[in-house]
């Protein structure tokens, strides 16, 4: 596994893949939308020294994140993180 090291006030996410949604009842929404669109929830894999927020110094955190943050990337094993700002996080939940 590559090992990815943010710096500053950054943070490392693993986007959930959005593509498919079920919905109480057994429905599924598809979503068909822009292939560029980024996700919005995922996953704080890492983080950078100067983090001020002390609930995102945590790994694991589930995060909703604005729509189009930060900068997509790809490890050579095909793995996908999105290296976003602090400030582009919107909330933390838990299921």
């Amino acid at each position: 596994m590559t090992k990815i090291n943010v710096i500053g006030n950054l943070l490392l996410i693993k986007p959930f893949d959005q593509k498919e949604e079920k919905l109480s009842g057994g429905l599924e929404i598809v979503n068909t939308g822009a292939k560029n669109e980024a996700p919005s929830t995922g996953t704080i894999i890492g983080f950078g020294e100067d983090v001020e927020s002390e609930g995102l110094k945590i790994e694991n955190v589930k995060v909703i994140f604005k729509k189009f943050a930060g900068d997509e990337i790809e490890t050579d094993n095909g793995e996908k993180f999105v290296i976003i700002d602090e400030d582009s996080i919107l909330a933390t939940y838990e299921d």
